[in-house]
């Protein structure tokens, strides 16, 4: 079996291998400028997967990092995609654990991902990871299937949150909450409708900064 090593993204030169890989897995590809937003300011969050004598990457995670609504730093995973022949070899995991160390080590108190509701193998992943589920996304994809929202608490978020941490117990935060998903809900679908719009008429147009995290992980 062929040694799989490890790197950061390092520059345009591995966008189209990366483009490759992502778009074999997606209903929904992307424009390339998607890809760009993540990769041009979080390279360091990215990594890419080779296999010993392969010109090429056999997988691939986009992440990035920011904070959330103001309350304490989230990392996000954006992609995550492996070539089918190089599966079931934990380079999946080891993608994610690559990436889920380097946004804690920059200061992340959470990482939070989408997925298809019923994609059981990547369920089966982040679970063992240590995700858990957090909200299920009605009609979440252009296909129209649901997505389940999944979280990683990576602990101090307390203290970064301050007044404004998250209390289980607390009525108010659990409305709060809704409303806040509510919002993210109803921009995503104009933000997708806008998407399939400029693909019918071939035009490119760059994703709004304002709903970046609402790139599929799957």
């Amino acid at each position: 079996m062929e040694t799989i090593t490890y790197r950061a993204y390092s520059g345009e030169h591995e966008l189209p291998h990366i483009i490759s890989l992502v778009q074999s897995e997606l209903s929904e590809p992307y424009v390339v400028y998607t890809y760009r937003y993540f990769l041009h300011q979080w390279p360091h969050l990215s990594f890419l997967a080779y296999a010993q004598g392969v010109a090429h990457p056999v997988g691939v995670i986009v992440c990035k990092q920011s904070p959330h609504r103001d309350r304490y730093l989230r990392g996000y995973i954006a992609m995550l995609s492996v070539d089918k022949n190089y599966r079931k070899r934990g380079i999946a995991s080891a993608l994610v654990r690559h990436s889920i160390n380097v946004m804690q080590d920059g200061g992340a108190q959470e990482i939070a991902l989408e997925t298809e509701f019923d994609n059981s193998p990547a369920l089966a992943l982040y679970t063992s990871l240590g995700f858990v589920p957090e909200k299920r996304l009605h009609r979440f994809y252009l296909n129209g299937k649901d997505a389940f929202r999944l979280v990683l608490p990576l602990g101090g978020m307390e203290d970064a949150a301050g007044d404004l941490r998250r209390t289980p117990s607390s009525s108010s935060s659990d409305e709060e909450g809704e409303e806040d998903y509510a919002e993210d809900t109803a921009k995503l679908v104009r933000l997708r409708r806008r998407v399939a719009a400029l693909r019918a008429c071939r035009m490119v147009k760059v994703w709004p900064a304002d709903d970046d995290d609402r790139v599929s992980g799957r």
